[in-house]
């Protein structure tokens, strides 16, 4: 059975798609493949006029995304606008993102993108933002200076901050130093504390 190369937005919206198997809104009857399966890992580059959203869940401007698989194991629901990161535990060509720091020491460090989905649970697939303008969920207490045009960066707080973002003033001590590798973008909105305000997310690595 051939596979589809096409890229399906199941429910019609980015920023609305829940999918229990690969490029399907639905799980089909019988068995085999997804007849979808290849797009799995597949990148798209939408402008502002190309995106289509669900406006009562969030914002979503133009840019690039990346079609991804929660992990089915180590995946605790996240937020919109907060950062996932890639699964070092699984092969690459799975094109599995955590929202956890717990599977390897560097797993903070491999940014896959932004979350565009509420309420995303285990195993679902979905797409992610991994470049341009996005809603972004910072920290409930912002570590540094609040205002447009200051580096963002991702939280090393842990717990309930793991891939929320962050604003600090100093990145010279040592605490400040562990920022560096967990540069995102710049804040276009001004960031608010446990605010989702909009930033201009740099290039991340796509894996493909």
């Amino acid at each position: 059975m051939s596979m589809s190369q096409i890229i399906q937005i199941s429910s019609g919206f980015i920023n609305n798609v829940h999918d229990p198997v690969c490029g399907m809104a639905a799980t089909p009857g019988g068995t085999g493949a997804s007849q979808f399966a290849g797009q799995l890992g597949k990148t798209i580059n939408l402008d502002s006029s190309e995106v289509r959203y669900d406006s009562s869940i969030g914002t979503v401007f133009g840019g690039n995304f990346q079609y991804v698989q929660c992990s089915p194991t180590d995946w605790d629901t996240p937020v919109i606008g907060q950062m996932v990161f890639w699964d070092a535990a699984v092969a690459e060509n799975l094109y599995q993102v955590v929202n956890e720091e717990d599977t390897t020491t560097l797993v903070a460090t491999s940014m896959a993108g932004v979350i565009l989905s509420a309420g995303l649970t285990a195993g679902q697939f979905t797409f992610i933002q991994t470049l341009g303008l996005v809603k972004a969920k910072f920290v409930a207490s912002i570590t540094g200076t609040k205002a447009t045009g200051r580096p963002v960066f991702i939280s090393v707080a842990g717990g309930a901050s793991v891939g929320l973002m962050d604003i600090v003033d100093d990145i010279t001590t040592t605490a400040g130093a562990y920022f560096f590798p967990r540069y995102v973008g710049y804040a276009v909105q001004l960031p608010t504390d446990g605010g989702l305000t909009t930033i201009d997310l740099n290039q991340l690595s796509p894996r493909g």
